[in-house]
């Protein structure tokens, strides 16, 4: 009867290591294309992150110079900088 209690148990505890890891797995997906997203990309391409991030990417700029750099290196955003413009013409 303990035997068989063990069993269940057991099982029970590898089941929602299971679970856990499908989670994670989840997780880590949809942040994957949270960042694609971010950066332009399309959200299912593959990033491969190499390494430590910085604590500090460098120097801390206001968020009008992020604007800027986005702009000027971002397709999408100049596609749709261009869009604005043209919707505002006369």
């Amino acid at each position: 009867m303990v035997l068989g209690a063990d069993f269940y148990a057991a099982k029970t505890a590898a089941g929602n290591f299971t679970r856990v890891k499908n989670e994670l797995g989840r997780q880590r997906t949809a942040m994957m294309m949270l960042l694609n997203i971010l950066m332009g990309e399309a959200p299912t391409r593959e990033i491969v992150i190499q390494g430590e991030l910085p604590e500090l990417a460098g120097e801390v700029k206001d968020v009008q110079a992020h604007i800027d750099m986005a702009l000027k290196s971002r397709p999408d955003l100049m596609a749709l900088e261009a869009q604005i413009e043209a919707a505002r013409a006369p």
